[in-house]
């Protein structure tokens, strides 16, 4: 069922799993159980689902895909999965988002890829807040937001 699976990440209060796989597909399981009941499957991206990131604070899902976008999808409380749904998409990159990170102290989305950038994305307006291209990084850089 889930042999072609990549990337997990995992939401301890409501005892479910976000499964992103090959197949373009984030699948949310249930896993209170002693065998994972499916909950829901989230279809977004044109390409396969490489990286997760969860805000349990907000139940805010951000998937990044070989496709070059994030997507941010609203999940809601436990019992509530059956209506998640797609509530934005992050464009910017040019090659394929290898990472996704959520920082709760700035309300900010980072992602990589192989184009060899790093955003870091507001929610709310979807728009990238500051773009570093990684080779420009060195030892001596500093980042604060």
């Amino acid at each position: 069922m889930f042999c072609h699976s990549l990337v997990a990440s995992y939401d301890p209060i409501a005892q479910r799993i976000f499964v992103g796989s090959y197949d373009h597909v984030v699948r949310i399981l249930d896993i209170s159980t002693r065998v994972p009941k499916p909950l829901h499957e989230l279809r977004g991206h044109e390409a396969s689902v490489r990286c997760l990131a969860y805000d349990s604070r907000k139940k805010y899902l951000f998937s990044g895909s070989f496709d070059r976008t994030v997507c941010i999808w609203d999940i809601g409380p436990p019992g509530r999965e059956r209506f998640a749904q797609l509530v934005g998409r992050l464009s910017g990159h040019e090659s394929k988002v290898k990472s996704v990170a959520w920082h709760a102290a700035s309300r900010l989305v980072f992602s990589g890829g192989d184009d060899h950038k790093i955003f870091a994305w507001s929610t709310q307006s979807g728009s990238p807040q500051r773009m570093f291209c990684s080779a420009c990084l060195t030892k001596s850089s500093h980042i604060f937001f």
